[in-house]
């Protein structure tokens, strides 16, 4: 692995961690992006200089996720792997399904608190419905977004 790629897997292990996700996740993803053809577990395990059986546990969980998967390689006994070509907007359903937990928390605590009429609740009750109103915006925009981007990605692909 060059500086430059080796530069890129380790960006990427601490972007996945400022997403919340593994480090490990990020630099086997970013190595598989910067890849110019399918790595084996070996050849993974080998660049990121960790064991085959973490490399092995860490891509299936890559793999359900829809963020990696398998390819064909030169050895055909062996499991051969690269980035999913959905991996960006795997991650952004990932994205959506939490914002519309933050919406679902807001509703139910604004349903829980309907008949309450209480000062203490107040503030309570108009920042919950500004958390409403913004995560359903936000809702309807990574729907509009999601359109946009399967329409520009069959037409690139």
């Amino acid at each position: 692995m060059d500086t430059r790629q080796q530069s890129f897997v380790t960006a990427f292990g601490n972007l996945a961690v400022s997403s919340g996700f593994k480090r490990l996740h990020g630099l086997i993803i970013g190595l598989l992006l910067s890849s110019p053809s399918p790595l084996s577990l070996d050849e993974i395990a080998a660049q990121l200089n960790r064991s085959k059986g973490l490399m092995s546990e860490t891509t299936r969980r890559l793999q359900s996720l829809g963020y990696i998967k398998k390819a064909d390689g030169p050895v055909s006994r062996k499991d051969y792997y690269i980035a999913d070509p959905d991996l960006f907007i795997s991650v952004f359903r990932d994205s959506v399904a939490a914002v519309r937990r933050n919406a679902e928390m807001a509703q139910k605590f604004l349903d829980e608190l309907e008949g309450v009429r209480s000062k203490d609740v107040a503030r309570w009750k108009e920042n919950l419905r500004v958390m409403d109103v913004f995560y359903n915006r936000l809702i309807i925009h990574q729907a509009k977004f999601e359109q946009d981007w399967n329409e520009l990605s069959r037409s690139t692909r």
